[in-house]
């Protein structure tokens, strides 16, 4: 019974299962919005990050990027205000599909050690123009 629990708790550690330690760390869920605002000759896109954790929205950097027959591009970045909006400008708005992406963050304390984590997160996908 013991070489089965060793075991199970190595296959665990292969797989990248949860570790206790890493259980006790905090996770906020984000999402992200996306809209744009304009035609061919330019625009903008815009949109909000929310999150219950004032931490995960303020000052947050956002990606705007296209998946297009040249493949994915990033269009610009931006960080989010203190409520969370951002916006990108784009002087040449291709036919495509855009998304909105806020990435992971991890927050740590003085120790180095986790404090709580910012969730990814994806907007779903607009045409634009």
């Amino acid at each position: 019974m013991k070489k089965v629990a060793t075991l199970a708790v190595a296959l665990g550690g292969l797989l990248g299962l949860a570790s206790p330690a890493a259980a006790g760390v905090p996770t906020h869920n984000t999402t992200v919005t996306i809209d744009f605002v304009g035609d061919v000759y330019g625009g903008a896109f815009f949109g909000e990050v929310d999150s219950s954790k004032g931490k995960c929205f303020k000052n947050r950097p956002v990606k705007v990027k296209t998946t297009d027959a040249y493949g994915n591009t990033t269009v610009g970045v931006d960080q989010t205000n203190k409520q969370g909006e951002y916006s990108v400008i784009d002087e040449s708005v291709a036919s495509a599909q855009y998304r909105a992406i806020a990435k992971k963050l991890v927050f740590k304390k003085n120790n180095g050690t986790k404090k709580f984590i910012c969730a990814k997160s994806v907007s779903g996908t607009i045409s634009a123009p």
